[in-house]
């Protein structure tokens, strides 16, 4: 199992399954993820509180404009892919994600 922590607003997307993509630099740890492993996504807000989602897809690319070419948007929690590289390059340096590349994980 893996252990993913999220922010309130995208906890409660991923929870409802509204949101069925999260996205994440593909550093080390997000290396070891393979289709069909199961997640437990956590509240960064209170930790105890936490849903599972199971693994159906995975989508590298070199950086967030190149991911947003083979994945649904709609499917993210952003409105549009210029929200969505927007909001990740203030989590994820450009430095970064040329070092490790940046993957979406579409969850079941």
């Amino acid at each position: 199992m893996h252990y993913m922590r999220l922010q309130e607003k995208y906890f409660n997307l991923v929870e409802s399954g509204i949101k069925t993509i999260e996205l994440r630099l593909c550093d080390e740890k997000r290396q070891l993820i393979c289709e069909g492993d199961i997640i437990e996504f956590s509240k960064t807000n209170n930790p105890m509180q936490k849903c599972l989602k199971k693994v159906k897809a995975l989508y590298a690319a070199r950086d967030f404009e190149q991911l947003c070419e083979k994945i649904d948007i709609a499917k993210t929690g952003f409105q549009t892919s210029a929200e969505l590289v927007r909001v990740l390059n203030q989590f994820y340096l450009a430095e970064e994600q040329e070092k490790y590349g940046v993957l979406a994980i579409e969850l079941e």
